[in-house]
């Protein structure tokens, strides 16, 4: 059994991961011109799955979240903060 540190830790490098994994797959599905770059894109990924986590914190315990779930809460954290950024600059566009 892990302590809450390491199980901290390991929901840290989830949202790392799977927050730059799908910032990037973002930028290359993206057909239109942006000015954010693909790293852009990959931090904004990157702190929607942290913002996810503080969520999984302050709403349930860490402990007791499956990884799986743990993963599909990370990314979808990470989605809707992209989401949030590609609402924002095709607002800044039109205007």
């Amino acid at each position: 059994i892990m302590g809450f540190g390491a199980i901290a830790l390991w929901f840290l490098f989830l949202a790392i991961l799977f927050g730059a994994v799908l910032g990037a797959l973002s930028g290359f599905l993206v057909k239109r011109r942006d000015p954010g770059s693909i790293i852009t894109r990959m931090l904004i990924g990157f702190f929607g799955g942290i913002i996810a986590i503080v969520i999984i914190a302050i709403d349930f315990d860490l402990v007791i979240v499956p990884p799986i779930e743990a993963i599909g809460i990370i990314a979808g954290g990470a989605v809707l903060l992209l989401f949030i950024y590609s609402l924002i600059v095709d607002k800044r566009k039109t205007t």
